[in-house]
């Protein structure tokens, strides 16, 4: 979006594993565990709180999981930036006998839970979105087309140390978006960052929307 509004052409090069090796995540739909909501098409006139618009499952992908199932969408959403947000609001809502809907990331359910944020059970499901992209790297399309492989190559070669995948919780580190892995041929982790040097005056950047 910031690129977007800079008029600069930026496209994803790169995509990070999760912990289970995906390279996906949904938005999470979720209400109060007493809420007669069952599913998305419950949800006709309830409060609904969006994610950001940078964050594709959360705003995008619901935005059209709602109406898909004939739910009308305000021209003006509520938004929240972080899915714990979210969530406490319309827990604090419903102790007021009001209603309400947040979407959430899929990955920040279990920590919202687990670091008490929510009670245990407090939240249900009744929606789930089409999967999108969990973390993206982009690079300016100004490069020549063997800084990009170069950018990319380096990026898959650098998360596959030991050290790096546990601090970016990713189990295989950054795969190539078009599923042509450069890379591809699965190598043992290496035991210490040796970081390939990447191509000087590059542009690149990634989107992680991992904070809950």
């Amino acid at each position: 979006f910031d690129a977007k509004r800079a008029n600069v052409d930026l496209r994803p090069v790169a995509t990070l594993t999760g912990k289970d090796g995906t390279t996906t995540m949904t938005g999470l739909v979720v209400v109060p565990t007493a809420d007669p909501a069952e599913s998305v098409a419950d949800l006709s006139g309830v409060r609904l709180v969006f994610g950001t618009q940078e964050c594709d499952e959360k705003h995008a992908a619901a935005i059209t999981l709602l109406e898909k199932h004939g739910i009308q969408v305000p021209d003006d959403l509520e938004t929240s930036q972080a899915c714990s947000e979210g969530a406490i609001s319309i827990l604090e809502e419903a102790a007021q006998g009001q209603r309400g809907a947040a979407v959430i990331s899929s990955y920040a359910r279990p920590l919202l839970e687990g670091c008490g944020t929510v009670e245990k059970g407090a939240l249900k499901v009744v929606g789930e979105t089409e999967p999108v992209r969990f973390v993206e790297a982009f690079v300016n399309q100004s490069l020549s087309a063997g800084q990009r492989k170069q950018i990319t190559q380096a990026l898959i070669d650098v998360t596959k140390t030991a050290e790096l995948l546990k601090a970016l919780e990713s189990r295989d580190g950054f795969q190539a978006i078009d599923g042509a892995v450069v890379a591809a041929k699965k190598k043992g982790m290496k035991e210490g960052p040796t970081a390939p040097v990447l191509p000087t005056s590059t542009d690149t950047t990634a989107r992680d929307p991992r904070p809950a």
